[in-house]
């Protein structure tokens, strides 16, 4: 599930609005928008903030966004296994 859904999951099951959201967390609507529509990734300190308004921990927030196992996190070095010599 990628950061964009699990926000927007999370933000349907507090059954609150993108507008409640951004007031709460003092975020633009459409800045919001953005997040929820993969758009965007958060900053550290907007994590924390929809976090809180959310009722969950960033980790639990991050949690959810999980790349799939059959490619390597956005980033990170794919290099063959290495061999053991004996």
């Amino acid at each position: 599930m990628s950061f964009g859904a699990s926000l927007r999951a999370a933000r349907e099951q507090a059954n609150i609005s993108q507008e409640a959201l951004a007031a709460a967390t003092g975020l633009h609507r459409a800045h919001i928008s953005l997040l929820e529509r993969n758009q965007r990734e958060p900053r550290l300190d907007t994590l924390v903030k929809l976090s809180r308004a959310l009722h969950r921990s960033p980790a639990e927030m991050l949690a959810w966004h999980t790349p799939p196992a059959d490619r390597p996190a956005r980033g990170a070095q794919s290099h063959p296994p290495a061999r053991l010599s004996h």
